[in-house]
């Protein structure tokens, strides 16, 4: 196969028509054999590292080696029942999960290593009612007789409530947060489109609306203090243009001479203080570099190299200060088997990491950790030590004569974090599990998300509004004591904030960071730093779903995946695609950050990782071959040019809502619902996959007919589903509506 930019990727097949080698440009290559006696299949990766995996003569899942060091492997079993049921996993470190069967609909109870368990109940037609966790809270839900959740009540009996209109758009969501009475309110077009998202906060009232063209492109969106950001589009749907409305005369630009290549990659675009960004990638379309400038000065510059499976062997870091003076630093990177990070070092700082076999971290330089049978990190070596609840979530940290103790809802969700009977932080969410508020040094901050993208925030000091363009947040304009100035965003390959500049070109923040998130120079003071994510006061990463600690590299509570093929929290899972998560075991383990790979991905809502790599390109691009298939064929409107890596965070948040899915901070559910209405031939219109953070499928805007090839489109956007979000959606309420 040979793409638009002539860069050739070869493909070859046995006499059974199975694959035996993936050649890419450049001619490093991936392979796979097959012993049909043993029922194994072998999978050698660019850096001839095998990952064997095994079956029964039912096809299941039995085993899977994953070799870490040269001939040492990592060995994970499965078990089945009769019923086919996956009633086991024992992982690497022989710790066993088992899974009991007792109801027609499928798993009633998981059982952890450290004998801890939880429990599920159902309705008469599979609607989960009941979840109760390994500390035995119960939390309860209900449904009306469309099957479509109406209310989730929590064991300290307070309520979340959801009103449909008639075509299932919700319209209403009650969640008294955070105040009693407080509740969202959605409005839709002819089309299903949202139109207005209104949050009610005691007295006041914040206010979005979209404005949308006849190719379902979002045109306008209108702020809560009644500011309009306006995009255009080329005729391949590529974005060209975002401003701000003034008069129409006099507009302000914010982003301009956007370009594209042959494969309809981002190339160059210019910010509306006349910096300019411009992007290279390499044969294999992984970005080889980054520049942004003022004419001919250079303001960042970023040069990457990668070794055959794509991981970042070298960054060439160049940037200025806020002073406007030149550094640079060449920072070289090491990976084990599992492409897992075990040396990074540059002139200022160097570090190793060791693991253990199902991917905690064991050693991080000359400090070692401590894990127990679930995956928590108990200890540290340097005096650090960390206790745990039973449902997983981090309650407190000592060290020295510190100490942080954390709190957490029925939804574990942190609400406050102190240290030493201080508090440092209090946090209030909706009823999507979107935060709402925050209380740090007594200041509490209003956010209003739309999606997982934050869009304002609002407190004492004044107002934010933030613009999302082609690589996450673009700009932001303030508003303190009546003075409003925008800000520009200047990022790297994962989102992550390099720079920031003002009006004037002047640099106002510049921070460079450790390997996982780690700030290692910071001026000035911006909160949205690693791939794009907001560092509290706490110096904690929100991440949506969860909080990331840098310090140790991985999450305060577990990943709402449990990669199982009956869990009822997961929304569309199957025995199929959920066999294909637990077919790389790393996955498993639901603590770990980005299956220790920081340089190579990033988890956009805490739920689930994202690489940049060849298998979500291959992906990407059967997407836009099914989508055109779904759609009749190229008819000019097509979205090809929309490639998941210019996409950090959906350019508006408008299209697929949170008013569309009660999952918390998870977009997968929504195009999984979408998804399931396409199936079931209800159909949506051509509205929904404009703009998406969730990658492949996923920026394509499905037609609502139905051709003869439609399940044949529709297997590839199984894969892409499933590859991308997992079983697709992990939630902590059930969605019924699926």
């Amino acid at each position: 196969m040979t793409d638009p930019g002539n860069h050739t990727t070869t493909y070859t097949h046995d006499f059974l028509g199975r694959q035996t080698q993936i050649t890419y440009p450049g001619s490093s290559s991936v392979s796979y054999s097959y012993d049909d006696t043993n029922y194994k299949v072998t999978f050698t990766n660019g850096r001839s590292y095998d990952t064997i995996s095994w079956y029964d003569w039912l096809n299941r899942l039995t085993k899977v080696e994953a070799e870490y060091t040269a001939d040492t492997f990592a060995v994970t079993t499965y078990q089945y029942d009769e019923l086919s049921h996956l009633t086991s996993v024992t992982d690497a470190e022989s710790h066993t999960t088992s899974f009991t069967y007792a109801s027609f609909f499928g798993l009633t109870k998981t059982t952890y290593p450290d004998s801890e368990y939880e429990e599920y109940e159902y309705d008469n037609v599979g609607n989960i009612t009941s979840f109760t966790d390994c500390k035995g809270n119960e939390t309860t839900y209900t449904y009306d007789d469309k099957y479509r959740l109406t209310q989730t009540e929590y064991p300290d009996q307070s309520i979340v409530s959801f009103t449909y209109d008639l075509n299932s758009n919700r319209t209403k969501m009650e969640d008294d947060a955070p105040n009693t009475d407080d509740y969202v309110e959605y409005a839709y077009d002819y089309w299903n489109r949202l139109t207005t998202q209104t949050r009610h906060i005691s007295q006041t009232t914040y206010t979005f609306s979209y404005q949308y063209d006849v190719a379902n492109r979002t045109t306008k969106l209108t702020y809560p203090d009644n500011m309009q950001i306006l995009y255009s589009y080329d005729d391949l749907n590529r974005l060209t243009e975002i401003k701000r409305y003034v008069d129409g005369s006099n507009d302000e630009i914010l982003l301009d001479n956007v370009q594209y290549n042959t494969d309809n990659l981002l190339t160059q675009f210019d910010y509306g203080n006349d910096l300019q960004a411009t992007f290279t990638y390499d044969s294999r379309d992984r970005s080889s570099a980054i520049d942004i400038k003022n004419g001919e000065t250079s303001f960042l510059d970023l040069d990457y190299s990668h070794d055959n499976s794509s991981n970042i062997t070298q960054l060439v870091n160049g940037w200025r200060d806020t002073s406007s003076t030149w550094h640079s630093e060449t920072e070289s990177y090491s990976y084990d088997g599992l492409d897992r990070l075990t040396s990074a070092s540059c002139t200022s700082w160097s570090h190793t990491y060791s693991y253990d076999k199902v991917g905690n971290r064991s050693g991080k330089d000359s400090v070692t950790y401590t894990v127990n049978t679930v995956n928590e990190v108990t200890a540290l070596s340097d005096g650090t030590s960390f206790t745990y609840d039973d449902n997983g979530n981090r309650t407190q940290k000592t060290k020295g004569t510190d100490t942080w103790d954390y709190t957490y809802d029925y939804a574990n969700r942190l609400t406050k974090l102190e240290k030493n009977d201080s508090t440092l932080g209090e946090y209030v969410y909706s009823g999507n599990g979107t935060r709402l508020q925050v209380t740090e040094n007594s200041v509490t901050t209003t956010y209003i998300y739309s999606g997982i993208n934050i869009l304002y925030e609002e407190n004492s000091n004044g107002t934010a509004t933030y613009i999302h363009g082609p690589q996450g947040i673009l700009a932001k304009r303030t508003t303190v004591n009546q003075e409003t100035n925008t800000f520009y965003y200047h990022t790297d390959h994962l989102g992550t904030t390099r720079l920031v500049t003002d009006d004037s070109k002047n640099i106002v923040a510049a921070v460079t960071y450790r390997p996982f998130g780690e700030p290692y120079t910071e001026e000035g003071s911006e909160r949205y730093l690693f791939t794009g994510k907001e560092k509290d006061a706490t110096d904690l990463y929100y991440y949506g779903a969860r909080y990331y600690d840098c310090e140790i590299g991985r999450f305060l509570t577990r990943d709402l995946y449990t990669f199982l093929p009956d869990d009822p929290r997961i929304i569309g899972n199957s025995e199929e695609t959920c066999t294909q998560w637990l077919s790389d075991p790393q996955g498993l383990n639901r603590y770990t950050y980005v299956g220790n790979n920081p340089l190579r991905c990033s988890d956009p809502t805490g739920l689930w990782r994202w690489c940049d790599d060849d298998d979500c390109r291959e992906l990407w691009k059967e997407a836009q071959d099914a989508r055109r298939e779904i759609s009749g064929g190229d008819d000019g409107d097509d979205n090809d040019s929309i490639d998941p890596r210019n996409l950090r965070g959906r350019i508006t948040g408008s299209g697929s809502t949170p008013a569309d899915c009660p999952c918390v901070m998870s977009e997968c559910s929504q195009h999984w619902r979408a998804y399931k209405k396409l199936i079931l031939g209800l159909g949506l219109g051509a509205l929904l996959y404009s703009f998406l953070k969730c990658p492949p499928l996923l920026c394509s805007k499905l037609d609502n007919k139905l051709i003869d090839s439609i399940e044949d489109a529709l297997d590839v956007i199984d894969d892409i589903i499933t590859y991308v979000c997992g079983c697709p959606c992990a939630a902590d309420v059930p969605l019924a509506y699926a």
